[in-house]
């Protein structure tokens, strides 16, 4: 993989290469249990590339194809770790604390009853927010990739899926 930082070791960084292997082995044992189906780890530190691992399967049968360096990945979700690791610098740097409510930082998310949620809530795999009823688009369908979606509408429901790219669908009406 071409990576904009320079590659080192993860000793040179510092760090002890025992707990990394664990993790490598847990991911690894994972997988095989069909947990998911792959998974690409990058340890940095200092501006220095300590390791890039890829892990799996980027297309599952019948058209297997292995996970790559190189492999694009669709997020959904997982765009939360990457602000987890954004609020942990700022912890880190003092900027904020986990316990900090999100509407002392975001002026108006206290809006709809949210006042009380604190940054770690909002991290956690269970924070969802509902769009109140009288909020929701009406007849647009997105796809997950943002382009509307010509969903199709057997037994009158529309489909579950981004007819664009294959992703779980987005938007209002729910079906």
């Amino acid at each position: 993989m071409t990576s904009p930082l320079a590659s080192t070791s993860v000793e040179a960084l510092g760090l002890d290469p025992k707990p990394l292997g664990r993790l490598r082995e847990l991911i690894t044992a994972h997988i095989a249990e069909g947990r998911y189906p792959a998974a690409q780890i990058a340890v940095a530190r200092h501006g220095k590339l300590g390791l890039v691992w890829t892990l799996g399967d980027a297309r599952l049968p019948p058209e297997r194809v292995p996970a790559r360096d190189e492999t694009l990945w669709l997020l959904f979700s997982n765009t939360k770790v990457i602000t987890a690791c954004a609020v942990w610098l700022l912890v880190e740097r003092g900027a904020l604390a986990f316990t900090d409510r999100v509407a002392d930082h975001v002026p108006g998310f206290e809006a709809n009853g949210k006042g009380d949620i604190s940054i770690i809530q909002l991290l956690s795999p269970r924070a969802v927010f509902r769009t109140p009823r009288s909020r929701r688009p009406r007849g647009r369908i997105t796809g997950s990739c943002g382009a509307p979606c010509a969903a199709s509408r057997s037994n009158g429901r529309r489909a579950r899926v981004c007819t664009t790219t294959g992703a779980p669908r987005t938007g209002w009406p729910r079906s």
